[in-house]
């Protein structure tokens, strides 16, 4: 899955979803955690494809971060996914 780089921020989960009006209980969280080997011709951006087993409908990715582990562009990326609860039918 890919997500798009709009979709991945640094700001907490508790942030973002209070600038948009919701509530934390609205949402599911889910750590996402890839080691990654960049290549040096490749941006950060490029980090982002290959993540497995993130659910279909996160809505973002926040408390980001990319961490460069060595000389080899060994990356750890990290971050919070946020998953909307089903709403109760009505």
């Amino acid at each position: 899955m890919k997500i798009p780089l709009d979709k991945i921020l640094t700001c907490s989960a508790r942030d973002y979803i209070e600038s948009i009006g919701k509530k934390l209980e609205d949402y599911e969280m889910e750590g996402i955690h890839l080691l990654q080997r960049l290549q040096s011709s490749k941006s950060l951006i490029d980090v982002i494809d290959p993540l497995k087993g993130v659910p279909i409908n996160i809505e973002v990715v926040t408390d980001c971060n990319f961490n460069i582990l060595d000389t080899f562009y060994n990356c750890i990326v990290s971050g919070t996914a946020l998953i909307p609860k089903d709403k109760p039918k009505k």
